[in-house]
């Protein structure tokens, strides 16, 4: 009776073992993956940072250009009004 119980025992025991093992292998595919979902969330939060900041340049050079057009249209006009008083 006791041997049977025993060879119970090892048995669940080897299943235990197995199971834990499977976990084990999870566990650690789950962390290689959030490894790679965080440098993949760093590296889209520095693209972010370089895109806001081409942004802003890209909108400093607009407002530059719009400034000058404003400048070339105002002085059109004097032009025009000058000529057309003389």
């Amino acid at each position: 009776m006791a041997q049977v119980m025993n060879e119970v025992v090892d048995g669940v025991l080897h299943s235990f073992q197995e199971r834990l093992a499977a976990v084990e292998m999870d566990l650690v595919d789950l962390r290689g993956e959030l490894v790679a979902l965080r440098r993949d969330f760093e590296a889209s939060r520095r693209d972010e940072g370089v895109l806001r900041a081409s942004s802003a340049g890209l909108q400093r050079r607009l407002e530059r250009i719009e400034r000058r057009l404003d400048a070339a249209d105002i002085s059109s006009a004097e032009q025009r009004e000058g000529l057309g008083r003389g």
